[in-house]
């Protein structure tokens, strides 16, 4: 049995507490008919959720990645009530997303939305794709991520669905994904989750939660309701010249679209916007190809430099690309040249390529993402420094140094074994 500890993610913060049960509240709320955005805005009384697993040596999870191998999270909707014959987008709110490198980000998400006729998950309706690396952005702004099916999805005779995020290519703990959901007891169970074994069983069964998921499936009596994306973007790349950082990106159609504000950050996170580049479209509006460029130096140099594009709409909604990473090759050498530790001394040895100045700080980050330990070092002169490692769990980690702009310098991997 898979057992759940009491630990709720709130807002970021790890709270322990006991299951909450309150008066339940209706996870179903629908318009009768027309263009209708279900359960949004997330009625107030759900109160925002994310349920860790602990039990021995599994963890992980109750609604994203964890030890058991769970492969989908889905959430079941009744319309039968209502008029509406179609799928055409959805909202999906993300309480944590992340991965120990660049390839788990580039990791494909599938949405599906299946028949739920039978009051399980049957036939598959439709599906679309993301990448991991852009719910991250969005968990990051503490945003709702937008997904656009590719065409309308028509909803079966019984108007009975389930909606699904498909995360089987992870592997926990190198990737994390979880899903916020309603505390225990606040609504009925809607929640579903697939198993490692393919078999699909309510939340409950197992964990003893009563939950509903923050998911918001976009339903229309048409098939163009809100279904189509303000751009459809194409290739995202970059290189270095002798001018600086050359981006260019494509876009296959665009509806509404003012233009692109271009981001950077040195550490991959702290992003801010070093210019805008107006859309070429007549009108904001183009379903040709479309092809932009922008050349950037950063005035402080660091060993990779990050960007995404910030699409903006003429009424100001906007919405993000993926994020790429450009290594500087006139930098010198990495600056950590060596990592050395002795099994149970609670210590790693780490020695520097070259004398550095200047002051510096050491994160030690697990595979979820997590700082588990950071110090400061005045490494004006040194050739090594000590990092103390005693009490973190036999585990593969990742050692950022971090110099005095706040800009990642190198890093490193390493085992705890």
């Amino acid at each position: 049995m898979k057992e759940i500890c009491p630990a709720i993610l709130m807002s970021g913060l790890l709270m322990l507490s006991g299951i909450a049960n309150s008066q339940s509240t209706s996870a179903i709320v629908s318009n009768a008919a027309g263009c209708d955005t279900i359960n949004y805005p997330i009625p107030s009384g759900w109160g925002r959720s994310n349920y860790a697993i602990i039990d021995g040596a599994n963890t992980g999870y109750r609604t994203g990645t964890n030890t058991y191998g769970d492969k989908e999270k889905a959430h079941f909707f009744d319309l039968s009530a209502t008029a509406n014959t179609y799928i055409t987008r959805c909202y999906i709110y993300f309480a944590k997303a992340n991965s120990i490198n660049q390839a788990g980000l580039n990791k494909t998400i599938n949405i599906k939305v299946y028949d739920g006729t039978s009051n399980t998950p049957g036939a598959l309706l439709g599906s679309t794709s993301t990448t991991l690396e852009n719910i991250r952005i969005d968990v990051l702004l503490n945003d709702k991520t937008d997904i656009y099916f590719p065409a309308a999805i028509s909803l079966p005779a019984s108007k009975k669905f389930f909606l699904s995020v498909d995360f089987s290519s992870l592997s926990w703990p190198s990737d994390s994904l979880a899903i916020y959901s309603s505390l225990s007891g606040r609504t009925p169970n809607y929640a579903w989750e697939k198993w490692s074994d393919n078999s699909w069983n309510t939340v409950p069964s197992e964990s003893g939660l009563n939950l509903s998921l923050y998911m918001n499936p976009f339903v229309s009596t048409n098939t163009t309701c809100q279904l189509v994306q303000p751009v459809t973007m194409g290739a995202f790349t970059g290189e270095l010249n002798s001018k600086g950082h050359q981006l260019q990106w494509s876009t296959f159609a665009e509806q509404h679209n003012k233009g692109f504000y271009v981001q950077y950050a040195a550490d991959g996170q702290h992003f801010e916007s070093v210019g805008f580049v107006p859309s070429k479209a007549p009108g904001g509006n183009s379903t040709a190809p479309l092809h932009y460029q922008f050349t950037y130096q950063p005035s402080i140099e660091s060993q990779q430099s990050h960007y995404r594009l910030m699409q903006v709409d003429v009424d100001g909604k906007t919405s993000y690309s993926k994020q790429i990473a450009l290594r500087n090759s006139n930098l010198s050498s990495a600056v950590i040249s060596r990592m050395l530790q002795t099994a149970g001394s609670g210590q790693l040895k780490i020695e520097f390529s070259r004398p550095l100045t200047g002051n510096f700080q050491l994160r030690t980050i697990d595979a979820a993402g997590r700082v588990m330990r950071q110090q400061t070092i005045q490494a004006a002169g040194q050739s090594n420094v000590t990092v103390n490692t005693q009490g973190l769990a036999k585990a593969l980690y990742v050692l950022h140094m971090i110099n005095e702009q706040g800009q990642l310098i190198d890093s490193e991997k390493f085992w705890i074994e």
